[in-house]
Formats: C-alpha cells, sequence, structure tokens
C-alpha cells in the first residue's frame, strides 16, 4: 500500500478537525455554542474553526444563529440523516407496501414523514423507466404545504397546527411553480373533503401526485404515501384507482407510531 499523498493527509486532517467541531457543537446543542467557545474546546485557531464551521453551515450540518445569539447549533441536514436513521424499521416495514403500490398504479411511491414545518423522503419505489430527474432522492425535503403527502398531513392535523406550518412557510412556496397561501389552503381543504391530498405540476412540470395520511392509533398522522404519475396516465378514474390502492394497504397496514413517547400509566 503507498503512503498516503500530502493532499490526502491534508484533506484527513480537515475532516478530523471538522468532526471535533461537530462533536461539540453537539455536546452544546441545547444552548448553543460560540465560535470562541469552539475553537477553544477543539484546540483549533479561530479562523481554522470558522473556516471549517463555514463549511458545515453551506452543507447544513450546522446551523448558525447569525441574527440573535451568535452560537452555532446542529444543522437540519443532520437532523434529517438521524430521522432517516430513526425510522429505519417504519421504512423497512413499508418498503413491500411501496412496492406492490407501485405494480398496481404504475406510479412512482413515496414515503413521507413530517419534520419541523417540512417533509422529508423517507423512501421511494420507481417503476421501471421512470424519467430520469423526476424520483426525489431519499432525504430529500419539502415544504409542508408542497406535494400531495405533505397535503394529506396537513388536512389530517388539528386546524390550528395545520395554520401555523403554512404560515411559516408562505414565504418558501413561491420557489414551486408560484405557489401561494390560498392556494396550498384550497388544497387542504378540498383533502379534507375527499381524503386525500392532490397537487397537479407542483414539484414537476407534467405529473400529479396523490398523497394519503398514515395515522398513529391517536388518529394523528404520522407519515403519508404518495403515487405520482404522468397528467396523461392520471386520469380522474385512474386517481380513483389510486387511491383505492394506497388506503386498502394503509388499511393493511395499521396504525403506526413514529414518535418516542413514554409508557403510557
Amino acid at each position: 500500500m503507498s503512503e498516503p499523498t500530502a493532499s490526502q493527509t491534508k484533506g484527513a486532517q480537515s475532516l478530523h478537525r471538522a468532526m471535533q467541531l461537530l462533536a461539540a457543537v453537539g455536546e452544546h446543542n441545547v444552548t448553543g455554542i460560540r465560535l470562541t467557545e469552539l475553537a477553544a474546546a477543539t484546540g483549533l485557531h479561530v479562523a481554522t474553526a470558522h473556516r471549517l464551521l463555514s463549511a458545515l453551515v453551506r452543507e447544513q450540518m450546522v446551523a448558525f444563529d447569525v441574527h440573535y445569539t451568535k452560537r452555532y447549533f446542529l444543522g437540519l441536514r443532520l437532523h434529517s440523516l438521524v430521522d432517516l436513521a430513526r425510522y429505519s424499521a417504519v421504512r423497512a416495514r413499508l418498503r413491500d407496501f411501496l412496492a406492490a403500490i407501485v405494480v398496481e398504479t404504475g406510479a412512482i411511491a413515496y414515503l413521507y414523514v413530517p419534520l419541523l414545518n417540512d417533509t422529508i423522503a423517507l423512501d421511494v419505489v420507481e417503476y421501471p423507466r421512470a424519467p430520469r430527474g423526476l424520483v426525489s432522492e431519499i432525504g430529500r425535503r419539502l415544504p409542508m404545504g408542497v406535494g400531495a403527502g405533505s397535503i394529506a398531513l396537513l388536512a389530517a392535523m388539528p386546524d390550528a397546527r395545520a395554520r401555523a406550518l403554512v404560515a411559516a412557510n408562505a414565504p418558501r412556496y413561491e420557489e414551486f411553480s408560484g405557489l401561494s397561501e390560498a392556494a396550498v389552503w384550497r388544497s387542504i381543504e378540498d383533502a379534507r373533503a375527499t381524503g386525500h391530498g392532490i397537487t397537479l405540476e407542483q414539484v414537476a412540470r407534467g405529473y400529479i401526485g396523490v398523497g394519503l395520511a398514515i395515522r398513529n392509533d391517536r388518529g394523528e398522522p404520522e407519515a403519508a404515501l404518495t403515487v405520482v404519475g404522468t397528467l396523461k396516465r392520471m386520469t380522474p378514474p385512474h386517481v380513483e384507482t389510486c387511491v383505492a390502492v394506497m388506503r386498502r394497504y394503509i388499511d393493511q397496514l395499521g396504525p403506526i407510531d413514529l414518535a418516542t413517547r413514554p409508557p403510557r400509566t
């Protein structure tokens, strides 16, 4: 085995230092930690610590509260990775369901879970010859209110909670085909009337998404199934077929509970 090059050694050293910083941020995540404190805790020069932290912020592994506390916290992407690991059991449990739904509907099937103000793609099963670029990567985040599964989750929530989420995400909707807060609410109201969310060309041009919420044993929405197909294929009768297929599998699945809660007394 050849000796590592100088650039490889430097890269490994930078990675080691970044992991030191990440661990230190995690140890102080409740209150956050300042740059000078991180430098002291890791033995790094302040400039080196700042350079590495800036890279971690760009990758969303660390978050910096620039407006108020000037402290560093663990970032949203890291939380997403943790949640993907935490949900691995339910992902494995639903994998066969997603595959079966794809066979019956001829559509791409997704499993989404809510995370803070967003939904995160926990799993996806595509049909053969699915268009390249349409299939979202596992771990992709979308603002709550974007996508049919998200609409189904909001429709199943208490009204006050749904309104708070939609209001918080309103400035982000414009990025998705000019979506508006009012349009999101119309979709939620439709979903409450029909029992399923539906979106038209919201995330990808030429495609329709249909979503249903999966509830826990208290009736609260815990996750959502979504199927996505082309406008040509997703005619109103086929949408009804997709809804019936997803509902059948959700009924077979029964309640799921993704949260870690203390035992009931």
